[in-house]
């Protein structure tokens, strides 16, 4: 028989729907945003763990999102092993790119590798060949706790690699604090169009 007692749990999931409310409306409210997605990719691609790693997952924005296309074209160019991911049931799958002409509309509208290619034994990538991850989220604070959609799509991926953690988002996204249980993956570098911060035990040296 239920109790009017609201549990740790009820709170915790209280709490992340308030404060999607609340990045959602702070992140569209963001003017200017080519210009500070740029800037804010600069920052990312400054950091030494980026510059130094040789296989990196991008994610592919939402419309919504930071914008990441021209920085995937600025990685493909320079050579770099770009990865991006596709919702494989319940988790990422995960996918070497070549060029972004080879992505399709998928879940949401997000362009993911077509799906007669996924499986392609030369493109398919392992989570533990990842070196550099670039992490989308709604919310995320100075500790690198990281508010997501709730579908803990990256929640499960990470822990699954050992790869450098990088939240990227817009100055607005950053809050004073981030609910967050046990599950909820935590971010090594915090990076926005104003600069990038180590968010964790996790830091490169780089100094941005």
């Amino acid at each position: 028989m239920r109790t009017d007692t609201v549990t740790d749990d009820e709170r915790l999931a209280a709490g992340k729907r308030e404060l999607r409310r609340a990045a959602a409306a702070a992140r569209n409210a963001v003017r200017n945003r080519a210009e500070a997605a740029g800037a804010a990719c600069g920052n990312l691609s400054a950091l030494a763990s980026y510059r130094s790693a040789t296989t990196v997952l991008w994610y592919v924005n939402m419309p919504s999102e930071l914008a990441t296309t021209r920085a995937i074209e600025a990685a493909l160019a320079q050579g770099r092993r770009v990865v991006v991911p596709w919702c494989d049931g319940e988790d990422l799958g995960l996918w070497r790119l070549e060029s972004m002409g080879e992505l399709v509309p998928g879940t949401w509208g997000i362009p993911e590798p077509p799906p007669a290619r996924r499986d392609d034994p030369e493109r398919r990538i392992v989570p533990e060949a990842l070196d550099f991850v670039v992490v989308p989220g709604l919310a995320f604070d100075a500790r690198g706790r990281r508010l997501g959609h709730g579908k803990g799509y990256y929640d499960r991926l990470l822990p699954r690699t050992r790869a450098v953690r990088a939240g990227l988002c817009f100055d607005a996204q950053v809050f004073p604090e981030v609910p967050a249980g046990p599950r909820d993956a935590l971010m090594d570098w915090l990076v926005t169009e104003r600069g990038a911060r180590a968010a964790g035990p996790v830091s490169d040296g780089s100094g941005c």
